[in-house]
Parts: C-alpha cells; sequence; structure tokens
C-alpha cells in the first residue's frame, strides 16, 4: 500500500516539474510583433519601440541652406482646380507635415525668397517672371477655360491655379494672364467669306482692364483664317498699345487661298514671324514697353525656316508646344523647340479635357529650361 501511494507521489512530483519547465521555456524564440500563443488563442506580442516609417513629421533645421532641391513631394494648401505636388523646404515658416509622394524623375531647385538670385526686370514683362494663364475667348464657351465663366469668377479660378506654381518656385514672380482669342476661325465662309470672326472690342476691353487691375496681363490671339494677317495685326492694335496687353498668332489657322480651318493645317514661315515680329516692334516703341510675341506650334509642318528667325530688341518671342495628349509626347514637342530657331522663352499649354494625365505643375517645372509662360486652356 505504501509502494502505491510512493508511486502515485512520485508520478505527481514527476508531472509538476514538467510543467514548471514548460512555463519556464513558453515564448522562447518568439521575434517581437509575431503571433503567440495564449490560451488557445493567436495575440500579436507587443513590440518595444517601433521603427519610424516613411511617412513623418520632419524637424525643421535651424541652419537651412538658402537653395535646396526637394527630395519628397507635399501637399500644399488645397485649391478649387489643383493641388500642388511639392512645397519648398527652405521657408522661413515650417510648412505642415508632408505626404510624401515619390516623383523620382523630377528635380526642382528652389530658393529662398530673402536670397532670390534675379529680380524681376522692370523693363520686359516676362524676364524673372512666371506667366499663368487661362486660354479661351470672352465670347463664351468653346476654345477653353476662359470664357466658361464670367470675368469675375474666372479671374479667381486663375489665382488659385497660380498660386501652386507661386508656392513652389516662390522666387520667381508669378504673373495672371487672360490668353483670349480675339479673331476667331470658323469652318464657315461666313458673311465676309474669311473663315473667321472678331470679338467686338468691348467686351475684350473689359476682360483687359480685369486682368490689368490684378496686377496681371493680356494677351491677344489671333486666328485668321482666310482673313489677311496684316488686317488682323492693324485690327488689334489700338489695344496692344495699351500696357501689359500683348500679342500671339496661331499658325495653325493661318489659312491659305481655298483652305479651310480645321480641314487643313495652317502653316507661317520664319520670314513671316519676322514681319510679325517687326510690325510688334514698332506697336512697342509707341507704347514704350516690349512686347510679348506667342507662336504656337504642335506639328513640324506648322512653321518652316526657323533658322530665319531673327532675335528683335523690343520683342520677347515665346514658342508654345501647344498639342494635347500623352505627357511624353508634349514633353519631347517642348524639348524640340526649344532646340530649333526662334526659340527665346518656352511656352507649354495644358489641356484639362484632353490631356491624358494631366501634369501637375512640379512636373511643368521640371522641364528643361522651365517654361516663362504656362496656358491652361
Amino acid at each position: 500500500m505504501m509502494r502505491r501511494v510512493g508511486w502515485r507521489r512520485a508520478l505527481i512530483l514527476s508531472l509538476l516539474i514538467l510543467a514548471a519547465t514548460a512555463c519556464a521555456s513558453g515564448y522562447e524564440g518568439s521575434e517581437p510583433g509575431s503571433l503567440a500563443q495564449d490560451g488557445g488563442s493567436w495575440t500579436p506580442r507587443p513590440t518595444a519601440s517601433p521603427l519610424p516609417s516613411l511617412t513623418f513629421t520632419p524637424s525643421p533645421s535651424p541652419t537651412a541652406a538658402v537653395t535646396t532641391t526637394p527630395t519628397h513631394t507635399a501637399t500644399a494648401p488645397p485649391s478649387p482646380t489643383v493641388t500642388p505636388s511639392r512645397t519648398p523646404s527652405a521657408t522661413s515658416t515650417p510648412s505642415p507635415t508632408p505626404t510624401p509622394t515619390a516623383t523620382p524623375t523630377l528635380s526642382v531647385t528652389v530658393t529662398a525668397n530673402a536670397e532670390c538670385a534675379q529680380a524681376p526686370s522692370p523693363h520686359s514683362a516676362i524676364d524673372g517672371r512666371r506667366l499663368v494663364g487661362y486660354y479661351g475667348t470672352p465670347l463664351g464657351r468653346g476654345l477653353g477655360i476662359l470664357g466658361r465663366e464670367n470675368v469675375t469668377d474666372t479671374l479667381k479660378l486663375l489665382i488659385d491655379q497660380l498660386s501652386a506654381y507661386e508656392a513652389l518656385d516662390p522666387c520667381v514672380e508669378t504673373v495672371p494672364v487672360f490668353h483670349m482669342v480675339t479673331t476667331v476661325a470658323d469652318d464657315w465662309a461666313g458673311r465676309d467669306g474669311d473663315y473667321s470672326h472678331r470679338v467686338p472690342h468691348d467686351l475684350v476691353q473689359a476682360w483687359i482692364d480685369k486682368i490689368r487691375a490684378a496686377g496681371g496681363l493680356a494677351v491677344l490671339d489671333i486666328q485668321p483664317g482666310q482673313a489677311d494677317l496684316d488686317a488682323e495685326l492693324e485690327h488689334l492694335e489700338p489695344l496692344l498699345l495699351q500696357p501689359g496687353v500683348h500679342l500671339a498668332v496661331d499658325p495653325e489657322f493661318v489659312m491659305g487661298e481655298g483652305q479651310i480651318p480645321g480641314k487643313k493645317l495652317g502653316h507661317v514661315d520664319g520670314q513671316t514671324v519676322n514681319e510679325i515680329q517687326s510690325w510688334l516692334a514698332g506697336v512697342a516703341e509707341r507704347a514704350g514697353e516690349p512686347k510679348i510675341l506667342v507662336i504656337h506650334q504642335f506639328d513640324n509642318r506648322m512653321v518652316s525656316a526657323k533658322e530665319e528667325i531673327v532675335d528683335q530688341e523690343r520683342i520677347r518671342l515665346v514658342w508654345d508646344a501647344d498639342g494635347f495628349g500623352g505627357q511624353w509626347a508634349k514633353m519631347a514637342d517642348y524639348h524640340q523647340y526649344r532646340d530649333e530657331g526662334g526659340f527665346e522663352y518656352g511656352a507649354f499649354k495644358i489641356f484639362y479635357n484632353y490631356d491624358r494625365p494631366v501634369l501637375e505643375p512640379a512636373q511643368v517645372l521640371a522641364l528643361e529650361p522651365p517654361p516663362a509662360y504656362i496656358i491652361y486652356q
């Protein structure tokens, strides 16, 4: 009897020793953050100190460099039309916590305002500045965003769009522009048979007055159709003599005899560009300020003999990459025109409804050189 009791007691004692050993070694070998068994269910083990993730709040550096190249993309304050994809990191006031969205192909150098290298020229509307414009016609919808709303609401939308570029490149004065087609090409002959019609001067003047009151510029654009180009220039002369009013010509709609806009691609040559510059230089002299001349292009057939284009002292010649569609083709056009004759300043047009995708402001500024004029249609 005693032996049976002793055997049972020894068995119980052995089981107790085994249980104690198991409790001592329980979760040994489990990594922090892995799952561990507890009472038949799996629960995460706590981690001691998590490593910082890709989204974090940086501490502002007390000795920020004057010129910085942002390596991340920060979300700027929201606006109705666009959210800037980047804000400068070298500013006197720390920016909100950035939300990185990698854009590895972009590199925009931003310089602190207090140490900007180039001040805007008092003698030119474009040197040391960046123009951001809305394109269309004051007659109403159909050609672009300008004309869809009344003049006051259009200006508000434009200022919102412009603010994205101000945030990205605060060293460059950013100027709003109303880019108005004032001679509009038609695919019907009309009463005068010239396949174009004019916007009344009083309507154009109201938009000029509004943008100038906001510190901006106006660009008057000619799509002559079969009308005489010289006659269309003369028609605009009273408006162009005003300060802050400039000119654009669209070769797409400079039609030859028997050609119909929209059915045949228009064309100018280098000598025609020179003649327009010479005429506008006379207006600039009388107006007492250099004038901007914008030439649109999206196809090699639109402009020939660019090597003949000469520099005019009173003219700031701007070449606009005017095509819509894929971003790589658009950027390739811009860089092609940069390397051809006649290029002084670059312009880049963005189509809200037809570009796929619509380029963000940071991508536009990554063009080389960054455009002096960005046009939204």
